[in-house]
C-alpha cells in the first residue's frame, strides 16, 4: 500500500459509492459534507477545510494501484499534533486489514516527515466498527464528550483518540506466560515449530558467535553447542523476558560463561549492539519493519542472517484465536504484514543474498517461512 494526494477529477468516481445511506454518511463526516455525496459537495468542503485548517486530502492505493481509502490530514504547528478527518475505506476492502494498514502509513508518514508529537482524530463511539479499527491501529481514547452531535432522533457522543509518538512498546506489556502459553497451544503450534527450526538455524553454518534478536524466553537455546559457540547474545525489548532467559540458561551446565542478554529497542538502539557472525531473527521483523531490521543487521555486520517470518492468508486475524488472544491486542499498532519478496529486497539493499528458503505449515492457514541470507 502507498499514499498519495487526492485528485478529485480522477479519484472521486472510485469512492463516490462507498457511502450510500444518510446515517452512514453522518457517521463518516458529521454532516460537514452535504448529503448525498457529490463531487461538488466534496470539493466545497475540501476547499473550506484547506482554507481554514490547511487540510490536505489523500488516497490509499492497493498494491495494484486501486484507490481503497481516503482521508484528510493536517499538522497543527502550535500543538504539534496531526489531525485526521473523513477517514473511509472501500467497503469491498473492509475486514482485510486495509484501514489499519492505511492508518499505520499515515502515522509513519506524520512522524517521519515532521516533528509531530502525535496524530489525533474524532469518532462517534456509536460507530463501533470504526472505533474498534482505530484502537487496533494503536489510537487511544483521550476524552469523550456526550451528546455532541444529533442525527434525527439520535444523540451521539464524540470520542477523541490519539496515537502518540512516544508510546510504550506493547511487547513490554505482554507477560511471558501469556506469550508462551498461547504459542504452545495445539491450535497455534508456533513454539514447538520455532524450536525445531531454530535447531537447524544454529547448526547450519560454520560460525562461533550468534545474536538472537527477539529472544523472548529463550525457546531453542537448548540446542546451542558450547563446543561450537563461543558467544551467544540474546536481545529483547522486554527486560522480564531477558531475566527469565538468564534464569533458564545461565547456569554452568547450560550457557554460563557464553550467554549475554541485552535489552534494546531495535527501532532505535542498534548502535549499542556488538557484532556477531550469525544473526537469528524469528518472528521479529513483523514488529519492527524491514527498514529497522536491515539497519540493525548492517550494524551487527554478520556473515549470515537467518530469519523466520509468519505468512498468513487471514489478514484480519493475524494472531490465532486462543484464550490468551486479548493479551496481544496492542500489537496491532506495531505489526507489519510480511512478504518474502519485500524482505529479500530489503536485505539485498544491504548487500545480502538469499541462500535458503524453507516453509513450515501451521494451523489456521498460517505458515512460518525461514529465509537465510549471506553477505555478498
Amino acid at each position: 500500500m502507498k499514499l498519495r494526494k487526492f485528485d478529485i477529477e480522477t479519484d472521486f468516481d472510485m469512492m463516490k459509492d462507498w457511502i450510500t445511506d444518510e446515517r452512514t454518511h453522518a457517521m463518516w463526516c458529521a454532516n460537514l459534507i452535504k448529503y448525498p455525496l457529490s463531487k461538488e459537495h466534496l470539493a466545497e468542503t475540501l476547499y473550506d477545510v484547506a482554507d481554514r485548517f490547511g487540510d490536505v486530502p489523500y488516497v490509499a492505493l492497493s498494491d495494484d494501484d486501486k484507490v481503497v481509502g481516503f482521508f484528510c490530514y493536517t499538522l497543527n504547528n502550535e500543538t504539534k499534533e496531526g489531525m485526521l478527518k473523513f477517514v473511509v475505506v472501500d467497503p469491498e476492502a473492509r475486514g482485510k486489514g486495509v484501514a489499519r494498514e492505511m492508518l499505520s502509513l499515515v502515522v509513519k508518514q506524520a512522524f517521519e516527515n515532521s516533528d509531530a508529537a502525535g496524530v489525533q482524530l474524532n469518532v462517534f463511539p456509536e460507530n463501533v466498527r470504526a472505533k474498534k479499527c482505530y484502537e487496533k491501529a494503536g489510537f487511544v481514547e483521550r476524552n469523550l464528550t456526550p451528546n455532541a452531535f444529533c442525527y434525527k432522533d439520535e444523540s451521539w457522543g464524540r470520542c477523541n483518540m490519539a496515537f502518540r509518538r512516544e508510546m510504550n512498546n506493547p511487547w513490554k506489556e505482554i507477560s511471558l506466560d501469556d506469550y508462551e502459553n498461547h504459542m504452545s497451544l495445539d491450535s497455534v503450534k508456533q513454539l514447538q515449530t520455532l524450536n525445531t527450526m531454530m535447531k537447524l538455524q544454529l547448526g547450519d553454518y560454520d560460525v562461533s558467535t550468534v545474536m538472537i534478536l527477539g529472544v523472548a524466553g529463550g525457546n531453542g537455546l537448548e540446542h546451542i553447542d558450547k563446543n561450537k559457540y563461543k558467544k551467544v547474545y540474546g536481545v529483547d525489548i522486554n527486560e522480564d523476558y531477558l531475566q527469565k532467559v538468564s534464569e533458564r540458561y545461565s547456569s554452568k551446565d547450560k550457557l554460563g560463561g557464553i550467554l549475554e542478554c541485552i535489552s534494546a529497542d531495535l527501532t532505535k538502539d542498534v548502535e549499542s549492539l556488538p557484532t556477531a557472525e550469525l544473526v537469528i531473527a524469528d518472528l521479529l521483523i513483523e514488529y519492527i519493519g524491514y527498514g529497522a531490521f536491515a539497519k540493525a543487521v548492517e550494524h551487527i555486520n554478520p556473515k549470515v542472517v537467518s530469519c523466520i517470518i509468519q505468512i498468513n492468508t487471514d489478514t484480519e486475524n493475524w494472531v490465532s484465536d486462543s484464550p490468551y488472544l486479548h493479551a496481544f491486542d496492542g500489537l496491532d499498532a506495531v505489526h507489519h504484514r510480511m512478504e518474502e519478496n519485500e524482505l529479500i529486497k530489503a536485505m539485498e539493499n544491504k548487500g545480502f543474498t538469499e541462500i535458503k528458503m524453507v516453509k513450515e505449515a501451521l494451523p489456521n492457514g498460517k505458515a512460518l517461512v525461514r529465509v537465510d541470507f549471506q553477505r555478498k
